[in-house]
């Protein structure tokens, strides 16, 4: 009897049928971390729900409490299965159970989240202890995703989590600015080459590197000036002016003004904060392009870099 209603619970979660699985989830004995046998996957009922984005269905397994940490096929967690398919609102019930354990569910659920543009589940993420130098298969940060993509909220997010460094270790910059992927890109270069000016502004702003060099040759001016983003351009441009007039003032001009240190930080880091665009009050929400199926692949979209957002509408600013 037992074996029976787990292979209807099993069933019933994949297909998202709440109903159904609030029924048998009332049978005495019944084992909501049942896993599939078929195909000896190992996927449990909230793996499953997750991966089809049944909402009701994974809020029924967690109030019975579902294991939110248990892997199945190829290592596959409830986070990781639910923001492969671009199922933020599963990811955020997910990440919201007190038991949530990131070290146990996956460290590149973030670059997931970032790559897109989920911002409430990068907050999350980051509260649960995610990495910010996590490297995906490509090597490729958070930061990097979420640059190469567009998401600037995502990105202000991060940027601001980063401070912390900053103001802890005495850094002149951001570490997470200059980590590259794979190829030796920088977020700094992938935007820029992209199109993406409220992202390359963002970066400039914290101090990215202006001349770093990919493994071929690649630079921030180069990409933009190839694909013609002017805009980027000119930011690109404005930024080496400022540098070459910094670096003609005298050791006096070059005291720090009033109010650019943020959270005990430095210029590089103020811009953000002076503008009132760091902290919670960014007006975030996920804003991005390709609905609920905006993902694919461990860090959506498709292709290295990931891709859509959710809700339509953050793109390109």
């Amino acid at each position: 009897m037992d074996s029976v209603l787990g292979a209807d619970l099993i069933t019933a979660a994949a297909s998202g049928h709440s109903e159904v699985v609030e029924l048998i989830l009332e049978e005495p004995g019944v084992d909501v971390n049942v896993t599939d046998k078929e195909g000896n996957t190992r996927n449990t009922p909230l793996i499953l729900a997750a991966t089809g984005g049944h909402v009701e269905v994974v809020d029924l397994l967690l109030e019975k409490s579902a294991d939110v940490n248990l892997q199945g096929h190829d290592n596959v967690s409830p986070i990781r299965a639910a923001l492969a398919g671009g199922h933020s609102e599963v990811a955020e019930l997910l990440l919201r159970d007190p038991y949530f354990d990131i070290r146990r569910s996956g460290w590149t659920s973030l670059n997931s989240a970032a790559s897109q543009g989920f911002v409430r589940v990068v907050r999350l993420l980051l509260a649960k202890g995610a990495k910010l130098d996590q490297g995906d298969k490509h090597d490729s940060t958070p930061l990097y995703l979420a640059a190469a993509n567009g998401h600037a909220k995502v990105v202000k997010r991060l940027l601001w989590a980063a401070q912390d460094q900053v103001k802890e270790k005495g850094l002149e910059t951001v570490p997470a600015l200059e980590i590259p992927s794979r190829g030796g890109l920088t977020p700094l270069i992938a935007a820029s080459t992209e199109g993406h000016s409220q992202v390359v502004r963002l970066l400039l702003d914290v101090g990215a590197d202006l001349d770093a060099i990919g493994d071929e040759n690649e630079s921030a001016l180069k990409g933009a000036i190839k694909n013609g983003h002017a805009d980027v351009i000119k930011l690109l441009y404005e930024k080496m002016k400022e540098i070459r007039r910094q670096k003609s003032k005298t050791p006096t001009d070059k005291a720090l003004p009033l109010g650019s240190s943020i959270k005990g930080g430095n210029d590089k880091t103020g811009a953000l904060y002076e503008n009132g665009e760091g902290g919670d009050n960014t007006g975030e929400g996920e804003n991005g392009g390709g609905g609920e199926n905006g993902g694919g692949g461990e860090n959506g979209g498709g292709g290295e870099n990931g891709g859509g957002a959710e809700d339509g509408g953050e793109g390109d600013e």
